[in-house]
């Protein structure tokens, strides 16, 4: 029965403007999606705009690209522009065997994604768009994953000798170190800190240029007139979280890319419905514009124009 469903159902390989329009619609997501990503990585700082902007984007892409895939037959047509999608991210993150290896495993995912939704949409009398995005999705996903994984491995201020990592900041001290000071474990190896096991207040005063002088030499790091011991006390404790960790960046950095892989793979079933959700509003949308149109056929099969 599947044999015939699939006999009775035309193809179409003919490339429309229509169908380069929508191609060129994903290629400029592409762009908008691999310059969120390079963007979010550069920046200095963490910021939940970025974050939201990177998610939006990514969300949208992924829609376009697996609506693209369900309506494009002609194989030429969706390897071209995979293929230029998916290369436009070497010009925000440069070219190294490992990123080339990443970029084609995630190539060869796509087009797999891009012949699984193709099949859905052949074995079914009537077009259930859900179903078949809901096939390839996954694999979109994963290879976007993978190179999101690479991409922050490289990215990662870790692998660079000369970065310095900063994870203690002045307000971490009052919940972190200020415990440590009035329970003895730093004042006993550090004389100077003393005072402050009984005297908390004296961490937010300015320290003077005599403090300033013993503390720089007690503790191997500038600490500067005017300013307070919890600025001092957190560029301390970053120092010694760099020399600690210093033999260990590039273990360290394979870890933490492995865990986001992993943690990005926990969200995968997430992502896939709600990305089928934007698709279908998507797909509601050319339908309502006239882009779309589903016919039935004498058979009866439904099959669809673009």
């Amino acid at each position: 029965m599947e044999t015939e469903q699939k006999s009775i159902i035309k193809k179409d390989n003919h490339i429309s403007i229509k169908s380069i329009v929508f191609a060129g619609i994903v290629i400029v997501t592409a762009i908008g999606w691999w310059l969120s990503l390079s963007y979010f990585f550069q920046a200095k700082s963490f910021s939940t705009t970025n974050l939201l902007i990177l998610l939006v984007v990514f969300i949208i892409f992924v829609a376009l690209l697996s609506i693209f895939y369900f309506l494009i037959n002609n194989l030429l047509f969706i390897i071209t522009t995979s293929l230029v999608g998916i290369l436009l991210s070497l010009l925000f993150f440069g070219i190294n065997w490992i990123y080339l290896l990443a970029l084609l495993l995630s190539l060869i995912g796509w087009l797999v994604a891009a012949r699984k939704i193709q099949r859905e949409k052949e074995s079914r009398i009537k077009i259930n768009l859900t179903r078949s995005l809901s096939r390839g999705i996954p694999l979109i996903l994963i290879g976007l994953f993978l190179m999101v994984t690479v991409t922050y491995y490289f990215y990662s201020p870790l692998l660079k000798e000369e970065a310095e990592i900063k994870l203690v900041s002045p307000k971490m001290i009052t919940t972190v170190v200020l415990p440590l000071i009035q329970n003895k474990v730093l004042s006993d190896n550090i004389p100077i800190l003393k005072p402050l096991t009984d005297n908390s207040k004296m961490l937010t005063q300015k320290i003077t240029a005599v403090q300033a002088r013993d503390l720089s030499q007690q503790m191997g790091v500038e600490f500067k007139k005017n300013e307070t011991m919890f600025d001092g006390l957190s560029r301390w404790l970053n120092q010694q979280i760099n020399q600690f960790i210093g033999p260990y960046r590039e273990y360290i950095s394979i870890g933490l890319a492995v865990a986001l892989f992993l943690f990005l793979m926990g969200l995968l079933i997430l992502f896939r419905w709600l990305i089928v959700l934007i698709a279908w509003i998507i797909w509601k949308l050319l339908i309502i514009i006239h882009l779309v149109k589903i016919v039935t056929t004498d058979h009866p099969v439904e099959v669809v124009n673009f």
